[in-house]
């Protein structure tokens, strides 16, 4: 399972972009820091609710994932 991004353009139209999932955690690593399904859905989540963008927020995409999975969307949010 991939995560979603939206992006904004210039002119107010949003277009989707799908990124794979080694894009936010590499394939090497996944099992390591025990990346699942669970972890790129979060990430998805978390890029389209901050408008974080892959690679230049990609720790932190990680971080809020691993966060939110682990403990859950704060309910302040």
């Amino acid at each position: 399972m991939g995560c979603l991004a939206i992006s904004t353009l210039a002119n107010d139209e949003q277009a989707e972009h799908t990124c794979e999932p080694d894009e936010v955690v590499a394939g090497a690593l996944r099992s390591r820091l025990r990346w699942g399904w669970q972890h790129d859905a979060e990430a998805a989540d978390v890029m389209q609710e901050y408008g974080l963008d892959l690679p230049k927020d990609r720790e932190l995409i990680r971080q809020l994932a691993v966060t939110r999975v682990a403990w859950g969307k704060p309910e302040w949010l």
